[in-house]
C-alpha cells in the first residue's frame, strides 16, 4: 500500500506513526533484571533428532543453546551492519531523488530500529555469557561476523555500484526473522524466557 503513496504526505504520516506507536524501548519493555534460565532450550529441537540421534538430553540442550545463540548474532551482525550502509542505501538516493520530508523521517526510523535490534541480540548474548559464567570473548569466536567480512565487501561494492543487494538483504533478515519467530512460538512454554520475549518483541 504504502509502495503506491511515496508522495502521499498524509499516508507517509499515518506510516510513521503506527511505527512509533508499535516501537518498542529498549529499557523499559525487556525484563532485563531476569536471569537467564540454563534449563530451558532457545531453540527447539525436532523430536526424533534427526540431526542428533545419538545426543543425550544434556547435549540436545547444549546444541539448542548454541543455535539460538548464532541465531541472535547472526541477526545482531547483519542489523547492525545496516548502518555502514546507511549513505549508500539511503542517503544518497534521497539526495538524488528528493521526496516528502516525511520518506526521510521513515529512513530514519528504519535504521534507528534496526540499530536497536542489534543491540538487544547482542545484549542477550551478554547476559547469556554472563549468567551461565561463560568467557564472552570466547563466545564471540564461535559466532558469526559480519564485519571485515567478505559479504560486507561485496555488499559495500554492489551498493557503490547502484545495485539493491542490500535491500535484498534486509529483506530476507527480517522474513528469516518472522519465520523462526513462528517456529518458536508453539514451544513458547519451553522456550528461556528472556530469549522468547525478545524475538516476540
Amino acid at each position: 500500500m504504502l509502495g503506491r503513496n511515496l508522495h502521499d504526505a498524509r499516508a507517509l504520516t499515518q506510516q510513521i506513526q503506527r511505527q512509533k506507536k508499535y516501537a518498542f524501548d529498549l529499557e523499559k519493555d525487556i525484563t532485563w533484571e531476569t536471569r537467564i534460565d540454563a534449563n530451558r532450550f532457545l531453540v527447539p529441537l525436532d523430536d526424533g533428532a534427526i540431526l542428533f540421534p545419538t545426543a543425550s538430553q544434556e547435549q540436545r540442550l547444549a546444541i539448542s543453546q548454541m543455535f539460538g545463540l548464532v541465531i541472535n548474532a547472526t541477526v545482531a551482525e547483519m542489523e547492525a551492519v545496516m548502518d555502514r550502509l546507511r549513505d549508500l542505501a539511503l542517503e544518497r538516493h534521497l539526495r538524488r531523488y528528493p521526496v516528502n520530508p516525511e520518506m526521510r523521517e521513515l529512513g530514519e526510523l528504519f535504521f534507528a530500529e534496526e540499530a536497536k535490534h542489534a543491540k538487544v541480540f547482542f545484549r542477550y548474548i551478554d547476559r547469556f555469557c554472563e549468567d551461565l559464567g561463560i568467557d564472552r570473548d570466547t563466545m564471540n569466536t564461535l559466532l558469526p561476523k559480519t564485519f571485515d567480512s567478505h559479504f560486507l565487501t561485496a555488499l559495500l561494492k554492489n551498493a557503490r555500484d547502484g545495485g539493491q543487494a542490500f535491500w535484498w538483504t534486509v529483506a530476507v533478515v527480517e522474513e528469516v526473522s518472522l519465520q523462526f519467530y513462528r517456529q518458536l512460538l508453539p514451544h513458547r512454554e519451553q522456550t528461556e524466557p528472556l530469549f522468547f520475549e525478545i524475538h516476540h518483541l
